[in-house]
């Protein structure tokens, strides 16, 4: 739901408060929709990244004499 107004406001930003050209607006617009669909990605990797570590420290500890 966020992706439109977040494509608004970067054609926005690129036009108005930086005043450039309609060939950097396209690479804005081709930026913002990279992002939209790596960001499932990015999550995922962000998981693992936070997961791994906490999997292999209950993996590899001992059980304190149980």
């Amino acid at each position: 739901m966020a992706w439109p107004s977040l494509r608004e406001m970067a054609s926005w930003f690129t036009f108005t408060a930086l005043g450039v050209d309609s060939g950097v607006a396209n690479v804005a617009a081709l930026v913002t929709a990279t992002m939209q669909r790596s960001l499932p990605l990015a999550f995922v990797v962000a998981a693992c990244l936070i997961l791994a570590p906490v999997a292999l420290y209950f993996a590899l500890s001992d059980d304190g004499g149980r």
